[in-house]
């Protein structure tokens, strides 16, 4: 696959990704990435305008209206007006509220890629292919960012992997749009290592509210670094493979992993099944149990009274505890993150959506069903592996896996990602007004700016 042009045989992974990111021409992007590019892109909009009306979402709006005082870009659902960065925090914390975002090497990319490019695109009046490309290199960058199963070696140490990688995707994204040349984004680069700043793995495990905010840092300090860049700052030539380098300085004792540049603009790892989007809001690794649960419930009615027990299994890694917990519910971030609160929800209500989330907590039911729940993993399945058991009281016994998990749920073409594009926004946005935004962003390469897409993200 073409793509970039490739760095000199002496070039740093810093310069070899710089040059890749800066330049990458629209015009040579695969076809296959911009389509990519363009469903992420939807995805990421419909996870943010859903948020509407929960408590993470209405204090972002909250925190932007305070500090406003007009700036060259556009908060979503607002419309308010601020800096490119700070517009870049606020959505990357609507975009992240339901974690309903997709998922995988290198993160939540869109959450941060996604933000930083359409506010910089605004701020610079860009044309909408040049956004669609800052997406897709950003996309890239930070699944790159994130090989060598760097998400488990920075959680070892009880950081949250994903706000690792953020604001690199962020960055080369912004740096993009902002035209940054290959050695300003290497500079940029740089910049995002020494600000990443991972944020705790706590706050999942105990259900209380950083975890937006965590992301929407890692996309303000990746807009940041590039206009650092753009500023002239200058960053360290090594700053990922160094002695005192990103990945050193995060577990690897031997370095850089060599995925990181290898086939660099030949192959887009981005665009492989190394990223699923999630057809619930929930933590990744429980979509395969929601998938399961819900087979059982449409296959057979299930009385909650009459279960004695479930058992669940999913894909396991030694700090999920907070994926496990089991009640009672008192927060949305409990709620949202726990497979046994997703999974009860399937079996009381026969469905998980965003609508459940709301009415499971607060439901003594639900949190009788959920402290039933055991779960177990496999350290072996992949992200959307799993599968539920319900022991009735009679003794019989009812399982299903997510083995038949459809593949357009994790892995859309256009099509599925308008129809759950419609799905999240039903109640946020009107019908007519939803197949508006599918339109915009449908069109946004020949579109000579994104000010039109922009508009229609106020509600």
């Amino acid at each position: 696959m073409s793509g970039g042009r490739g760095p000199g045989p002496a070039a740093t992974a810093t310069e070899a990704l710089g040059a890749f990111a800066a330049g990458t021409r629209a015009e040579d992007l695969p076809p296959a990435v911009v389509e990519l590019a363009r469903i992420r892109l939807l995805d990421t909009l419909g996870c943010g305008l859903a948020g509407r009306g929960f408590e993470t979402t209405d204090r972002a709006l909250a925190l932007a209206a305070a500090r406003a005082g007009g700036g060259p870009a556009t908060y979503w659902l607002s419309g308010g007006r601020g800096t490119v960065a700070d517009c870049g925090f606020v959505n990357s914390v609507l975009a992240h509220t339901l974690v309903h975002d997709d998922v995988g090497q290198g993160g939540h990319p869109g959450v941060n890629v996604v933000p930083a490019a359409l506010a910089a695109a605004e701020a610079a009046g860009a044309a909408g292919r040049e956004v669609l490309a800052a997406v897709a290199v950003g996309y890239e960058v930070q699944a790159r960012i994130g090989s060598g199963d760097l998400l488990h070696t920075v959680g070892d140490r009880g950081l949250r992997g994903t706000t690792a990688t953020g604001a690199f995707g962020a960055g080369a994204a912004a740096g993009r749009v902002m035209g940054l040349g290959a050695a300003a984004m290497a500079d940029c680069l740089a910049y995002c290592a020494s600000l990443c700043a991972p944020g705790i793995e706590e706050p999942l495990l105990r259900g209380s509210s950083e975890r937006c905010p965590q992301t929407g840092h890692n996309t303000l300090s990746g807009v940041l670094a590039a206009e650092l860049a753009r500023a002239g700052y200058r960053g360290a030539p090594t700053a990922l493979e160094g002695e005192c380098g990103f990945y050193r300085g995060y577990g690897f004792a031997d370095g850089m992993p060599a995925a990181v540049v290898e086939r660099l603009g030949e192959h887009w790892v981005s665009a492989g099944d190394a990223l699923v989007f999630k057809p619930y809001p929930t933590a990744g690794w429980n979509v395969g149990p929601i998938w399961a649960a819900e087979q059982l419930v449409a296959g057979e009615r299930v009385d909650p009274a009459d279960v004695a027990a479930v058992r669940v299994l999913h894909t396991w890694w030694h700090r999920n505890t907070g994926y496990v917990h089991p009640g009672p519910f008192t927060t949305v971030e409990q709620a949202l993150v726990s497979c046994p609160f997703a999974v009860a929800a399937v079996l009381l209500y026969g469905r998980y959506d965003r609508q459940s989330v709301t009415r499971g907590l607060g439901d003594p039911a639900l949190d009788a069903l959920a402290a039933r729940i055991h779960v177990d993993g496999v350290a072996t399945w992949g992200l959307t592996d799993g599968s539920v058991t319900i022991v009735l009281r009679d003794g019989r016994a009812l399982s299903a896996t997510a083995d038949d998990l459809p593949r357009h749920l994790v892995h859309p073409d256009w099509s599925a990602a308008t129809d759950k594009f419609r799905r999240l926004t039903a109640g946020v946005l009107e019908p007519d007004h939803a197949a508006a935004v599918v339109d915009a962003v449908d069109g946004l390469a020949e579109a000579p700016e994104t000010t039109g897409l922009v508009r229609l993200l106020r509600v």
